[in-house]
């Protein structure tokens, strides 16, 4: 064993709220999980001990089985984190107090910063020697203001700030001796050792080192390893599908108008076997087609009665239904209503709020646009009105 022993700490525990309901810990990045780009880099170097991951309920048993399939030789530990950032560190700290005497170097990493690098943690434990804290930084590229009410109160001088990543490395004692002294919430490691007064030195980060917050940012983590050619392509089909749907009914006299799951006062209605709302089809078609289900009428025959004047609504839990069973869920639908007459942007709130209230809905984003095909064709001289949605799904 080297002089140096680092023991890792890796954060995992929280509920990816931003990611429209992945768990960017077992998201797949090059058909890899997120959280295993983490441990095995690790695992390589030579003055890691253990290694703790810090995880979810939800989580823990699906990266347990991702960690038995792993080539580990480092001390493993798997633990439920706390409700916050410092109580998982804390638990963690407690744990490994419990296990080892001789406590030396924790490193603290963010489970959702899958590209961290050797170089990283080399000058990482080289510089928490210095002060008993180090951190790596990169520049900002932007400007920085303090807003206050809506008014610029101050613009800071962007050459004296960072962008603050992990893995942060402390000596154990400073870190603990901090975490025994906070009173208060933080968002990164190093905060607490400066609350206790602790100096805290820096060492450069890398631009490539993003942390996964916001689906864009799998995006972006995709076009890292594929600048570094390390990028396998089926990836993202296996992970997220997008499905198309369509449909148009013709006016027919007789309001009101049906349409998103609400009745819009209109002297025309829809025609339909079931209430005709077009949107609410082309959703339910949009899942269809993302899933490999086929499409609404050959789930939802047209002549079969017990679809006659049905609410639409049943045909989108339905198809969600059939999608959960494949092993899908839906994230988010972006729709366009194609409409001459009536004029319906003030009814674009009042129909995404009764989108949200559809049971297997709730909780998904929903965009919605309206359109016209300015007098031209059929919608065009206002005797129908069509409807196109696409749904993005990914794997349970």
């Amino acid at each position: 064993m080297t002089e140096t022993t680092l023991d890792v700490i890796i954060l995992s525990a929280g509920k990816s709220s931003r990611m429209n309901g992945i768990d960017k810990q077992l998201y797949k990045i090059s058909n890899k999980n997120v959280i295993t780009y983490s441990i095995e880099l690790f695992n390589q170097i030579e003055e890691t001990r253990s290694i703790t991951v810090m995880l979810s309920e939800d989580n823990i048993n699906q990266v347990k089985n991702i960690i038995k399939n792993l080539e580990l030789n480092k001390d493993i530990y798997t633990l439920i984190g706390g409700s916050r950032r410092q109580d998982t560190v804390k638990l963690a700290l407690k744990n490994l107090s419990s296990i080892y005497s001789n406590l030396e170097i924790i490193g603290v990493h963010d489970g959702a910063r899958p590209f961290a690098t050797k170089k990283i943690i080399t000058n990482g434990i080289k510089s928490v020697h210095v002060t008993g804290a180090s951190i790596p930084v990169i520049p900002i590229s932007d400007t920085v203001k303090k807003i206050s009410n809506n008014l610029v109160s101050k613009t800071y001088d962007r050459k004296k700030l960072g962008s603050v990543q992990t893995p942060q490395f402390f000596k154990f004692d400073v870190l603990n001796t901090s975490y025994e002294l906070l009173d208060s919430e933080i968002t990164d490691d190093a905060s607490a050792v400066e609350l206790s007064g602790g100096l805290v030195s820096t060492f450069p980060g890398s631009s490539e080192n993003i942390k996964i917050t916001n689906p864009i940012d799998l995006q972006l983590a995709n076009s890292i390893l594929e600048k570094k050619g390390q990028f396998i392509y089926n990836n993202i089909s296996n992970q997220i599908r997008y499905g198309i749907g369509f449909d148009c009914h013709k006016l027919i006299e007789g309001g009101p108008l049906r349409l998103g799951g609400i009745d819009i006062p209109f002297e025309k209605k829809l025609a339909g076997h079931s209430d005709g709302d077009v949107l609410l089809h082309s959703i339910a078609s949009s899942i269809l087609g993302a899933a490999e289900l086929g499409d609404l009428g050959g789930n939802f025959p047209s002549n079969d009665e017990k679809f006659k004047n049905l609410h639409s609504e049943y045909f989108i839990n339905e198809s969600i239904r059939l999608l959960n069973e494949k092993g899908w869920k839906i994230i988010y639908i972006d729709s366009t209503i194609i409409a001459e007459k009536p004029r319906l942007g003030s009814s674009v709130e009042l129909i995404i709020d009764s989108l949200s209230k559809i049971s297997s809905l709730r909780n998904i984003k929903i965009n919605l646009k309206i359109t016209s095909t300015d007098s031209v064709g059929l919608i065009g001289k206002s005797e129908g009105i069509a409807a196109q949605s696409i749904a993005t799904i990914s794997k349970i």
